[in-house]
């Protein structure tokens, strides 16, 4: 795998979802409210529209899922738009403080066409990352863990998402 070279790296980003206001503190620190949220045993839901106009999206919908270290996401795309994944799940780890769920992205993502195929992608990124030493080996090797274990459950289960998730941990995502 080459490298792509790029300015400068970020740190990794950064949500705080609020499941007593409904809100999301995002990575640049603004608050913008979900729309629908709810908590269950496993994680957390919420739905929100963007307010970008040139995003191929209007909105997402998503679930934090601590306990497996991902967010999964559901775009909501513009009239249109076709060849979005179904599912883009990032790496991340979340730590459920009271009403709150600190999400922290650990540059590596998963796209998820149903049925056809999975892609762990944005390696280049997160190698730059733990080489500017913006992720400790512990986190790294972690990250890498839970990635690569995710993209192969949901292979194992014909590339379907949610039958991965329903049959190997409990977990039954709805998408109000």
């Amino acid at each position: 795998m080459q490298l792509t070279s790029r300015p400068r790296i970020h740190p990794p980003h950064r949500e705080v979802w609020h499941a007593d206001t409904g809100t999301i503190l995002n990575r640049d620190g603004d608050r913008r409210d979900l729309e629908t949220y709810r908590v269950t045993p496993f994680g957390m839901y919420g739905r929100r529209t963007f307010r970008r106009p040139a995003s191929r999206a209007v909105g997402q919908r998503a679930w934090l899922l601590p306990g497996l270290g991902l967010r999964v996401i559901s775009w909501i795309a513009r009239p249109g738009v076709v060849g979005l994944e179904d599912y883009y799940i990032d790496i991340a780890r979340t730590r459920v403080v009271g009403d709150r769920y600190e999400m922290t992205d650990y540059y590596l993502d998963i796209r998820v066409y149903t049925g056809r195929r999975a892609e762990v992608i944005d390696q280049d990124e997160f190698l730059q990352a733990v080489a500017a030493g913006l992720v400790d080996q512990e986190t790294a090797e972690w990250a890498l863990s839970v990635a690569f274990d995710a993209a192969d459950g949901i292979a194992r289960h014909g590339y379907r998402l949610e039958e991965w998730l329903a049959r190997d941990h409990g977990i039954d995502l709805t998408w109000p």
